[in-house]
């Protein structure tokens, strides 16, 4: 079976985690125009045509247009698929045990990304660095926020597996989230209080 990592694989001295937070907003030139990009959380999904994402407002970006990694690779940063790329999603291209291994060590090196492109007939509304940066806010929007403290909760809290800490108190439609096991025990404390004085 084909690597088709290959080359990667061999560079992978020359790869560096960006220095990047989450919701960091960046530009870089791509082959027809400058394009805008932001860094989300693990816990978002990575597929910019995703439900998720709908209630982003792209119209003045011309919508969402990559999803993928960014890496720094031999000094620069760059983007690149790696799982996430069509070849794969559509079947035609099968990943050899390699493949699985560099592209875990890839990401272990880069940061999550969704981005946008200029490559329009119409001009986008926003230039690229505006609309990185009006796109970074409205995805900061979509994190959820601690039942307690109402910080909102990414990677950095306490996860149980692949969801948030939630606890769901009693017919309430909605599942309270906690970012941290402190907050969880603030809440349980107050919910205590409650029931004894019924």
């Amino acid at each position: 079976m084909e690597d088709h990592f290959q080359k990667l694989s061999e560079d992978m001295n020359k790869l560096v985690k960006p220095d990047l937070e989450l919701f960091d907003s960046f530009t870089l030139q791509g082959p027809y125009s400058l394009n805008g990009y932001v860094v989300v959380p693990n816990s978002f999904p990575l597929d910019y045509v995703d439900e998720f994402y709908s209630e982003i407002d792209d119209q003045l970006i011309g919508g969402l247009t990559y999803s993928g990694y960014a890496v720094v690779y031999d000094g620069e940063l760059s983007l690149l698929s790696l799982d996430n790329s069509p070849w794969l999603k559509l079947g035609t291209v099968e990943l050899s045990e390699n493949d699985r291994r560099v592209i875990k060590q890839v990401k272990n090196n880069s940061v999550r990304v969704l981005g946008f492109d200029d490559a329009h007939i119409d001009p986008n509304e926003l230039d690229v660095k505006e609309g990185a940066e009006d796109l970074a806010k409205q995805l900061k929007l979509l994190l959820p926020n601690c039942a307690v403290c109402n910080n909102p909760i990414t990677e950095e809290y306490l996860m149980v597996g692949d969801n948030y800490l939630q606890v769901k108190y009693f017919d309430d439609e909605e599942s309270n989230i906690f970012c941290s096991e402190d907050c969880l025990m603030k809440s349980l404390s107050v919910l205590s209080v409650y029931i004894d004085s019924e």
